[in-house]
């Protein structure tokens, strides 16, 4: 029996010492403590479902929301469905990217996963606390027996 896909699962974590810590371009450590936006898929986005913290509302009804992000081109259109909204992000009618962000409790605004095709995003309390990501394997048999012969990709 053969696995259809793999999902790696890694949480980033402060060190408990921050004067200790080395820097290097692959640790670098932000110093606010608290953050408004963060940086999904290139674009700056809010790390809550709190909307008007995303922009002026242009329109809200039961199943929908518009939103024009602050001194920005940018629009959110929402459309929520129970604990889910379905989040499409557009620049001058242009589509940009698409997401969903689900509740996780449902008096928090703070605390969601947010999803984007094979990743996933937790929030709580608005902060990220883990990343995930589905990779899927490869089933070609060619590729398969390269895998063994690249010194720094052996198996086992």
């Amino acid at each position: 029996m053969t696995p259809e896909y793999i999902i790696f699962t890694y949480k980033f974590i402060e060190p408990l010492n921050k004067e200790e810590t080395i820097k290097t371009k692959f640790n670098k450590i932000k110093s606010s403590e608290k953050e408004e936006n963060i940086k999904f898929l290139g674009n700056n986005l809010p790390n809550t479902l709190e909307f008007n913290k995303w922009g002026h509302l242009l329109e809200e009804n039961e199943s929908f929301i518009l939103i024009k992000k602050f001194n920005s081109k940018l629009q959110y259109h929402i459309n929520k469905i129970n604990n889910q909204y379905k989040i499409q992000f557009k620049s001058n009618g242009r589509f940009i990217m698409e997401f969903i962000d689900e509740l996780i409790e449902k008096n928090n605004l703070s605390s969601f996963i947010r999803k984007n095709k094979n990743h996933e995003y937790i929030f709580i309390n608005g902060k990220l606390i883990l990343k995930k990501k589905n990779k899927r394997i490869i089933k070609n048999k060619r590729a398969l027996s390269l895998i063994g012969r690249v010194p720094s990709c052996r198996l086992g």
